[in-house]
């Protein structure tokens, strides 16, 4: 009879110890439970595109998904990376054509502009009536503002110009 008990117990311990790594025998051990929630990512796109500003993709979104929201342009040049994927927020110029050259967009608040510096592909009266204005009225922060400064000038050199993320505001 002692034998019998003791195997019984034998028997009960090992098979404790045996399941203890089976999560449907012990329904309240610790689980992981993966996170099924997808992940978000911002990009600011800005230069050469339709709708400079933040778009919002999913993580694994390729970059050519996020120059086609932010609307490519006849002239648009895509970056070299353009074939990646978003994995992180982050900032995109999209550069420019110029007879068969690739370019960079100038922003519209920076150094070269305010102090006027001459550009090979921009002609020094729209340099100066940018700066004018961003003397008298403070930074220009979208396309928009951009766009009706310029008047006339818009469809020929507007592409050429970007806002910069830290001076961007919806108008």
């Amino acid at each position: 009879m002692k034998r019998r008990f003791v195997a019984i117990c034998v028997c009960l311990i090992s098979l404790c110890v045996a399941l203890a790594g089976c999560d449907g025998v012990f329904p309240y051990a610790d689980k992981t439970v993966p996170n099924l929630q997808p992940k978000y990512f911002t990009v600011y796109v800005c230069g050469a595109v339709k709708n400079e500003g933040y778009i919002t993709v999913e993580a694994g979104t390729g970059y050519t998904e996020v120059f086609f929201r932010a609307g490519l342009l006849p002239q648009s040049a895509l970056p070299l990376y353009y074939t990646d994927t978003v994995e992180q927020d982050g900032e995109i110029a999209v550069g420019y054509y110029e007879n068969g050259e690739r370019r960079y967009c100038l922003d519209v608040n920076g150094y070269a502009v305010v102090n006027r510096d001459h550009s090979e592909d921009i002609p020094d009266e729209v340099i100066n009536l940018i700066a004018d204005y961003i003397q008298l009225h403070g930074k220009i922060r979208n396309k928009l503002q951009l766009d009706e400064l310029l008047g006339s000038y818009s469809q020929d050199y507007l592409y050429k110009f970007f806002v910069a993320r830290q001076d961007y505001a919806m108008g």
